[in-house]
């Protein structure tokens, strides 16, 4: 068995972390100068590794071992963050399968198809309308026009924002970047981000499949008055009602089994102490494994929301933002990766992902799989993160064992 390098590891995730906003760690949005400064310094270690490398068309950045064939295994994650969130999510996902495919070459492995690290754009809810998963988007060729007309708080658009990052747009509205003859298989290892397998004291999850995620942005509209002389009974306050559609979403969610559902983001108009607000702005985020249940959750949250709003005197609107259907991991490479964790002597424990990932977008393309590590405290998206060495070096292990399989039986 080959020996992955824990040290050469932990150092690089090391150094990851302290390229973020010093006043907010662990901070490093896609598309800012942190993010780029970060992508820099991963081209790098690309290179270093022996790797070839270069930003496609979608503005992702890949590094590549040539193999016997041409046809790729992909391996990969991404290297933003939230706001204020941690040092692995993500990240432990590009540094493990660049430690990975850096430890065949060290073995002087020629593997059966090439292999591909990737740093996909953009993973995590962007500043651009909240669109998650950028770069995993170009590939299968659904970023659309009006995604890429999403702009940011400055008035900047994604479109122009890829540009920075050394996207060719003419190519990305052209169609997918990649093609389902190019590729093998999509391997990626991340934290679990949830407590489940720490407190059943396993180390690797064999994840089963992947969320979808609807998200709305949707636009509670009143009236603006001065809030000293506007009588209670006779405003229209868009707060109130943008509060009243708040409990709605936690109170339908908890009543229905497989969905999870969230605000984690409201924008407020006009923003003064002394005027009823005129308008807010909410972006919903709901998930299940069952799209069927998802699309029935979120047609009946509108409708209520609706009716509630206008019995209410106030106006409503809303638009879909984003969309992605739940994916079935491919039975393959869960068998691959049991099998890899076995032959490691780690035990393993069969589980879907609540969170959304690259995979999802990518399983148009080839057969997609996910290895996850605990979470202490199932803490994530919070500077508290912490994923511990052992489970690291579990976690690195078994993709690398499972991406030998995977390149042993894949075609």
């Amino acid at each position: 068995m080959f020996n992955v390098s824990l040290e050469r590891l932990k150092s690089r995730l090391d150094f990851l972390s302290t390229l973020t906003d010093p006043d907010l760690p662990f901070t490093r949005r896609a598309f800012t100068a942190r993010y780029l400064e970060g992508r820099n310094w991963l081209e790098r270690e690309f290179q270093k590794a022996g790797l070839g490398t270069q930003t496609d068309a979608g503005g992702n950045l890949i590094g590549r071992l040539e193999g016997k064939s041409p046809k790729a295994l992909v391996l990969g994650s991404h290297t933003d963050t939230v706001r204020s969130g941690g040092r692995f999510d993500g990240i432990l996902g590009v540094l493990s399968a660049l430690e990975t495919v850096q430890t065949l070459l060290e073995n002087g492995v020629k593997p059966n198809h090439s292999l591909e690290v990737v740093d996909f754009l953009s993973e995590e809810p962007s500043d651009y309308g909240g669109l998650s998963c950028v770069g995993s988007r170009t590939w299968a060729g659904t970023l659309s026009g009006p995604m890429l007309a999403l702009e940011n708080a400055d008035g900047e658009t994604l479109e122009q924002a890829m540009k920075r990052m050394g996207a060719d747009l003419k190519r990305v509205r052209s169609g997918p970047l990649r093609r389902p003859e190019e590729l093998v298989a999509y391997l990626e290892l991340h934290i679990e981000q949830g407590p489940t397998l720490e407190h059943a004291g396993i180390p690797i999850g064999v994840v089963t499949g992947i969320a979808g995620i609807e998200r709305w942005k949707l636009s509670v509209l009143g009236q603006a008055d001065h809030a000293g002389t506007t009588p209670m009974n006779l405003r229209k306050d868009a707060l109130v009602g943008a509060a009243r559609v708040v409990l709605e979403l936690n109170t339908l969610a908890g009543m229905t089994p497989n969905i999870v559902a969230t605000i984690g983001k409201l924008e407020l108009s006009p923003g003064a102490a002394n005027v009823v607000p005129e308008r807010v702005d909410l972006l919903t985020d709901t998930r299940s494994i069952d799209s069927a249940a998802l699309e029935r959750f979120n047609t009946n949250f509108l409708e209520r929301s609706k009716v509630l709003l206008e019995s209410a005197g106030l106006g409503f609107s809303f638009e879909r933002v984003s969309q992605s259907t739940p994916t079935v991991c491919n039975a393959r490479v869960l068998s691959a990766t049991r099998a890899g964790a076995t032959r490691r002597g780690y035990k393993w424990l069969e589980l879907p992902s609540g969170a959304g990932h690259d995979g999802a977008h990518l399983s148009s393309l080839c057969p997609v799989g996910m290895i996850f590590v605990p979470s202490i405290g199932g803490r994530s998206h919070t500077p508290e993160e912490l994923t511990l060495e052992g489970d690291i070096l579990a976690g690195t292990e078994v993709l690398l064992e499972t991406l030998l399989e995977l390149d042993r039986v894949m075609v």
